[in-house]
């Protein structure tokens, strides 16, 4: 039976494991799936917390009520669902200080999730052995889900405040960060007050609404990321964004490109080739980052050096990759001021970049060059009918 709920238990937990890093579709650029397996392991140190502040609580009410409707009251929801709720947010709050885990607001409900399922798993484990492996479905569906969103609501208080700060320490945030585990801990307590009194109807329809809190708290964090494309937005309060962003995540190629693009709009080339380096140093071998390099480097006027990599790493492209340059470049490059012509040392012999930049690209060639083709042109249009 023992070995049976532990399995059972930890099979819960990884499938509910999976469910929550796939929240997160920018895991990749992040590093954020190994962070919150992190979170996760540790999450079981939350056990210890909770055991003290359980000792320290029923040491002061234990002698005052001890059965009726109203010790149940009492005991849920001014012992149960503040002590859980409060040492799984101890735990989360001393991992992510440590980690500095906190790269947009969303990531605090995703972390925070991952430490009230490793307490979910361990509860769960219990009540296997207590009451027989058949109790471990239904908390799969209730009870572990009740965890995760309690958590979300903290999770999201936590992260919004952090991400707002940018690593200065706020006491006035912090009290209102604390204050964030009190609704959760209200929610948690009345569901288990709900089931002590039978009316399990209502214990559902509070985890419920819990979930649909927690949604619609991860949706708007979703709308806010500034790892979704920024449509809509001007391109300076763009620009702010992704700065904001890049603090916490310096080295994320998809935001170093969104940046740099940003900078080639306003042609500031510096800039821009700045930014692309960095997403050349994370990922090296990335013919997208090398045709973005060559093409900054052909308009800033580093035509030579800039061509032959574009040369080169263009035909590496698969069809999507080539879809997505074509795009974002056309973008900055075609509203951007001041107005870009082909530059003049991008010679004939690079075929590939000339076409690129003169029909994908819709640049003009200079002027005095346009006008020398021209003449060249009908000179041999003359010669030929001469002939």
């Amino acid at each position: 039976m023992v070995a049976l709920s532990f399995v059972l238990s930890l099979l819960i937990g990884a499938a509910w494991f999976w469910a929550v890093t796939r929240l997160d579709p920018h895991r990749k650029d992040k590093g954020s799936q190994a962070v919150l397996l992190t979170f996760f392991v540790v999450g079981f140190v939350s056990l210890i917390p909770t055991r003290v502040l359980y000792f320290l609580s029923y040491a002061f009410w234990g002698n005052y009520l001890s059965e009726g409707w109203l010790f149940a009251f009492i005991d849920e929801l001014f012992i149960t669902g503040p002590v859980e709720e409060f040492a799984k947010f101890l735990t989360f709050l001393f991992l992510s200080s440590r980690l500095k885990s906190i790269k947009e607001p969303v990531d605090g409900v995703l972390q925070g999730a991952a430490v009230a399922l490793a307490f979910a798993t361990a509860e769960n484990f219990v009540y296997g052995v207590a009451f027989g492996v058949h109790v471990l479905p239904i908390r799969a569906v209730f009870s572990t889900t009740g965890h995760l969103v309690y958590a979300s609501i903290w999770g999201y208080i936590y992260g919004a405040v952090v991400y707002q700060s940018r690593g200065r320490k706020l006491r006035e945030e912090y009290k209102a960060i604390l204050a964030a585990v009190l609704p959760a801990a209200l929610f948690h307590g009345l569901y288990n007050f709900l089931l002590d009194v039978g009316l399990v109807p209502l214990a559902i329809l509070i985890d419920v609404f819990a979930l649909v809190v927690a949604v619609a708290i991860y949706r708007y964090l979703r709308r806010l990321s500034p790892y979704r494309p920024l449509s809509g937005r001007k391109p300076r309060e763009a620009l702010a964004e992704l700065t904001a962003a890049l603090h916490w995540n310096p080295d994320s190629p998809l935001l170093n490109q969104r940046i740099a693009l940003l900078y080639l709009y306003y042609r500031n080339f510096p800039k821009a080739l700045e930014h692309v380096r960095v997403c050349r140093k994370r990922l090296p071998a990335s013919p997208y980052f090398q045709c973005v390099e060559g093409a900054v480097r052909v308009l800033s006027g580093e035509v030579e050096a800039g061509a032959a990599l574009m040369e080169k790493a263009y035909l590496r492209l698969s069809g999507k990759a080539r879809t997505a340059l074509k795009t974002n470049l056309r973008r900055v490059v075609a509203h951007g001021t001041p107005r870009l012509e082909l530059p003049r040392g991008l010679l004939p012999e690079h075929t590939l970049s000339r076409r690129f930049f003169l029909e994908t690209l819709g640049l003009r060639e200079a002027a005095p060059v346009a006008a020398y083709r021209r003449v060249q042109l009908t000179r041999r249009r003359y010669l030929a009918r001469a002939g």
